[in-house]
């Protein structure tokens, strides 16, 4: 799918398993093994530090966003040569571009909290960019062409931030109003019903519907304005299927925005998944 004028990432990171005994500076003895017989080199190495990962806020599709432009976070960790390779290498390469086109938009970009800040950061950095001229109300993507060495491949994972193309991580969003699809959630677990919740780029208000193997799936009634609703659908969506999202509604904050039809193909066997919930994201 592509924009017409349309997962806050589910991290965790593993604990440190229980270090081995140190010396008295806090590093970790290092022996060799000769033979049959360990002999202690002197040489005290420190306990490895889990590599950083990143995420970008607000998450893939946001909209009304006015002149805020989705920042990239990188998580503490990592060794201290590695961890500046990647704040470099993440600060030359992020970059504002067109969506769908991917047209370059002049920009800097602005990091807190390189190593030497860290205390100050609490140990994460921050990647801002400011476009040299105002933003116009259409789609654009701050967009990282690749994820640096040192830092975790983010994998596909249910509630994802981004969106991937290739190489690339994403995270598509509109200065202006919109009423676009972010992602769709669907939920089962045996002897229930299944569920499948819509979440939109920014709160709508309306009445919008879903339809799915030709017959409409049954709305849980909305508040007067809403950034995601839930429907129950008579015919359980398995396999390859797809899903349409119609009806009538528009952005809160601009009557005139209106939500356009979406059609999403879903493929049970590729979408992430977890505790029975499925996650798509709009192409």
């Amino acid at each position: 799918m592509r924009f017409g004028g349309g997962l806050v990432a589910a991290l965790a990171v593993a604990c440190d398993e229980p270090s081995a005994p140190a010396s008295v500076d806090g590093a970790v003895d290092s022996p060799v093994e000769v033979g049959e017989t360990a002999v202690d080199t002197g040489i005290h190495l420190p306990p490895p530090r889990s590599a950083p990962f990143l995420w970008f806020e607000p998450q893939d599709v946001s909209s009304g966003l006015g002149t805020k432009v989705p920042r990239v976070v990188l998580s503490p960790g990592g060794e201290t040569e590695g961890r500046v390779a990647a704040i470099a290498a993440i600060e030359a390469d992020l970059r504002i571009v067109t969506w769908p086109e991917l047209t370059v938009v002049s920009a800097t970009v602005k990091v807190e909290g390189r190593p030497s800040e860290d205390i100050a950061t609490g140990g994460h950095a921050y990647f801002d960019l400011t476009p040299a001229t105002p933003l116009s109300d259409r789609w654009y993507a701050v967009l990282l062409p690749s994820v640096p060495k040192a830092v975790v491949e983010p994998a596909v994972v249910p509630g994802a931030d981004h969106h991937r193309q290739g190489t690339s991580l994403l995270a598509r969003f509109s200065p202006g109003p919109a009423a676009a699809l972010q992602r769709l959630v669907v939920c089962r677990a045996p002897g229930k019903e299944q569920t499948v919740t819509v979440q939109f780029s920014q709160r709508v208000a309306g009445t919008p519907t879903l339809t799915h193997a030709g017959a409409p799936c049954e709305i849980a009634p909305p508040g007067a304005d809403f950034a995601q609703v839930s429907f129950r659908c008579p015919a359980t969506l398995t396999g390859k299927t797809g899903v349409t999202l119609g009806g009538s509604f528009h952005a809160a904050s601009a009557p005139t925005v209106l939500g356009a039809p979406t059609e999403l193909s879903l493929d049970f066997a590729t979408l992430p998944s977890v505790d029975g919930c499925w996650y798509a994201q709009p192409e």
